[in-house]
């Protein structure tokens, strides 16, 4: 009896184990592809960074000289129809201005120098040059540049991972009709980094004391670029 239990018990094993070999030569039959998605949209939004800087023998003179310059270009802003939430004070500072002195080989104090730094959301591209404009000609001696946004680039986002996807099951029916093979299943699939969007930007520069009206084609906003790449795994004729 116990020779028939152990012979029986064996015979199970050994077809487990056959069975076990067949499921993972089936699960072998894969196929990994990657595929990358590039989508370009026009941008709907620009991001203008710029300081105002005032220079004076005291701390508060400085302080109050800045905030009159700040009133004024901020006012010249609000004429070009932008909100108020439109408009970040992003730092405040008071800096000593000091100078060394060789002969007594020590710094000495000149003055102060207050810093205003904002940033606008601005949302009427074809007025850029005139901002741009306003702000320098009423007060802002320093342009931080300008970056070109989408408001919502999420749907982008989900439109540039929908062709990658598409892309790599494509690529999986190419390679497998080629070998007279179908595609099967997905099995996984992942997207390989966080969406990659590119931002055409333009640098930083001094302001002029004064500047006319600018051509607005000096702003050329270009493109967005919002790339998108995925791993799928197929079966293979299943």
């Amino acid at each position: 009896m116990k020779k028939l239990c152990f012979a029986l018990l064996l015979l199970f094993s050994l077809n487990a184990v056959k069975a076990d070999d067949e499921i993972t030569k089936a699960e072998t039959r894969k196929l990994t592809v990657t595929a990358k998605s590039t989508i370009k949209a026009s941008p709907d939004m620009a991001v203008l960074r710029f300081a105002i800087n005032s220079t004076e023998k005291t701390a508060e003179k400085a302080r109050a000289a800045n905030e009159v310059a700040a009133a004024n270009v901020l006012n010249s802003i609000r004429k070009l129809n932008v909100a108020d939430n439109q408009i970040i004070m992003e730092n405040l500072n008071i800096y000593e201005n000091r100078e060394w002195n060789e002969s007594s080989k020590r710094s000495e104090l000149k003055g102060y120098r207050a810093e205003r730094r904002y940033k606008v959301n601005y949302y009427n591209l074809d007025k850029t040059a005139e901002l741009v404009s306003a702000i320098s000609v009423n007060g802002s001696n320093e342009f931080n540049g300008i970056e070109y946004k989408l408001k919502n680039p999420e749907s982008l986002e989900l439109k540039a991972l929908e062709e990658a996807v598409f892309k790599a099951k494509n690529k999986a029916d190419r390679m497998l009709k080629n070998l007279n093979e179908s595609t099967g299943k997905v099995l996984e699939i992942e997207e390989l980094s966080d969406t990659n969007i590119i931002y055409p930007r333009m640098e930083k520069m001094a302001m002029a004391a004064s500047i006319p009206v600018a051509d607005n084609n000096a702003y050329a906003s270009g493109e967005i670029e919002v790339e998108a790449s995925v791993r799928a795994v197929f079966s293979i004729g299943q």
